[in-house]
Protein backbone atom coordinates (compact mmCIF):
# COMPACT_ATOMS: atom_id res chain seq x y z
CA UNK A 1 0.00 0.00 0.00
CA UNK A 2 1.88 3.48 -0.73
CA UNK A 3 1.51 6.23 1.04
CA UNK A 4 -1.26 8.11 -0.32
CA UNK A 5 -3.21 4.84 0.16
CA UNK A 6 -2.49 4.74 3.64
CA UNK A 7 -3.92 8.35 4.38
CA UNK A 8 -6.84 7.69 2.25
CA UNK A 9 -7.75 4.31 4.45
CA UNK A 10 -6.94 6.37 7.97
CA UNK A 11 -8.90 9.09 7.10
CA UNK A 12 -11.78 6.52 6.09
CA UNK A 13 -11.86 4.76 9.05
CA UNK A 14 -11.94 8.08 10.74
CA UNK A 15 -15.12 9.47 8.53
CA UNK A 16 -16.75 6.09 9.38
CA UNK A 17 -16.35 6.85 13.23
CA UNK A 18 -18.16 10.37 12.33
CA UNK A 19 -21.01 9.14 10.37
CA UNK A 20 -21.20 5.12 11.88
CA UNK A 21 -23.62 6.58 15.04
CA UNK A 22 -25.79 8.65 13.24
CA UNK A 23 -28.33 7.72 10.58
CA UNK A 24 -26.35 7.03 7.03
CA UNK A 25 -26.87 5.40 3.89
CA UNK A 26 -24.46 2.90 2.85
CA UNK A 27 -23.57 5.49 -0.60
CA UNK A 28 -22.21 7.49 2.54
CA UNK A 29 -19.66 5.21 2.42
CA UNK A 30 -18.20 4.67 -1.15
CA UNK A 31 -15.58 6.99 -2.81
CA UNK A 32 -14.61 5.77 -6.05
CA UNK A 33 -10.94 7.15 -8.00
CA UNK A 34 -12.33 5.69 -12.08
CA UNK A 35 -9.57 6.40 -15.19
CA UNK A 36 -11.82 7.87 -18.05
CA UNK A 37 -11.08 7.80 -21.54
CA UNK A 38 -12.19 9.72 -24.03
CA UNK A 39 -12.42 9.62 -28.08
CA UNK A 40 -11.79 13.24 -28.57
CA UNK A 41 -9.96 14.36 -25.26
CA UNK A 42 -6.97 12.97 -23.20
CA UNK A 43 -7.72 10.35 -21.06
CA UNK A 44 -8.04 11.58 -16.89
CA UNK A 45 -8.79 10.19 -13.58
CA UNK A 46 -11.84 10.92 -11.41
CA UNK A 47 -13.01 11.03 -8.04
CA UNK A 48 -16.42 10.57 -7.56
CA UNK A 49 -18.87 10.04 -4.64
CA UNK A 50 -22.27 9.90 -4.44
CA UNK A 51 -23.24 10.32 -1.07
CA UNK A 52 -26.31 11.97 0.82
CA UNK A 53 -23.86 13.46 3.54
CA UNK A 54 -21.22 15.16 1.82
CA UNK A 55 -23.60 15.20 -1.69
CA UNK A 56 -22.32 14.32 -5.22
CA UNK A 57 -18.85 15.20 -6.39
CA UNK A 58 -17.03 14.62 -9.25
CA UNK A 59 -13.20 15.79 -10.19
CA UNK A 60 -11.32 15.24 -13.16
CA UNK A 61 -7.29 14.85 -12.10
CA UNK A 62 -4.59 14.31 -14.95
CA UNK A 63 -2.79 11.79 -12.45
CA UNK A 64 -4.00 8.69 -10.41
CA UNK A 65 -1.31 10.69 -7.39
CA UNK A 66 -3.13 13.98 -8.47
CA UNK A 67 -6.67 12.17 -7.75
CA UNK A 68 -5.83 10.00 -4.62
CA UNK A 69 -4.55 13.74 -3.48
CA UNK A 70 -8.01 15.32 -4.35
CA UNK A 71 -9.88 12.21 -2.83
CA UNK A 72 -7.77 13.30 0.35
CA UNK A 73 -8.51 16.62 0.62
CA UNK A 74 -12.39 16.24 -0.12
CA UNK A 75 -12.13 13.53 2.82
CA UNK A 76 -10.19 15.89 5.22
CA UNK A 77 -12.95 18.75 4.31
CA UNK A 78 -15.94 16.36 4.72
CA UNK A 79 -14.73 15.13 7.94
CA UNK A 80 -14.18 18.43 8.99
CA UNK A 81 -17.41 19.48 7.75
CA UNK A 82 -19.56 16.65 9.71
CA UNK A 83 -17.60 17.26 12.82
CA UNK A 84 -18.83 20.56 12.71
CA UNK A 85 -21.93 20.03 12.13
CA UNK A 86 -22.40 17.42 14.90
CA UNK A 87 -21.17 20.44 17.28
CA UNK A 88 -23.50 22.75 16.06
CA UNK A 89 -26.51 20.50 15.66
CA UNK A 90 -26.52 17.58 17.80
CA UNK A 91 -26.49 16.90 21.52
CA UNK A 92 -25.32 12.86 21.30
CA UNK A 93 -24.92 12.97 25.11
CA UNK A 94 -24.28 16.03 26.63
CA UNK A 95 -23.39 19.89 25.73
CA UNK A 96 -19.87 19.01 27.50
CA UNK A 97 -19.23 15.01 26.21
CA UNK A 98 -20.55 16.19 22.88
CA UNK A 99 -17.57 18.95 22.61
CA UNK A 100 -15.08 16.80 23.86
CA UNK A 101 -16.61 14.49 21.49
CA UNK A 102 -15.78 16.36 18.36
CA UNK A 103 -12.67 17.77 19.50
CA UNK A 104 -11.53 14.21 19.83
CA UNK A 105 -12.78 13.66 16.28
CA UNK A 106 -10.48 16.98 15.35
CA UNK A 107 -7.51 15.53 16.88
CA UNK A 108 -7.62 12.32 15.31
CA UNK A 109 -8.06 13.99 11.98
CA UNK A 110 -5.17 16.81 12.55
CA UNK A 111 -2.90 13.41 13.61
CA UNK A 112 -4.05 11.78 10.60
CA UNK A 113 -2.77 15.15 8.73
CA UNK A 114 0.34 15.75 10.20
CA UNK A 115 1.61 12.39 10.99
CA UNK A 116 0.97 11.56 6.91
CA UNK A 117 2.49 14.95 6.13
CA UNK A 118 -0.35 16.07 4.04
CA UNK A 119 -0.65 19.72 3.84
CA UNK A 120 -2.48 21.28 1.40
CA UNK A 121 -0.10 23.83 -0.77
Amino acid sequence: MDHNEQIIERILQLWYSIIGGDHHKDRDCWFFIERDYCTYQKSSWSVRHAGYILGEYNESFETFVKAQEGLIEFLVEGCAQEIDNIRNNFDIYSPEKNADYCDAKLKQLEKIVIDQHYIQG
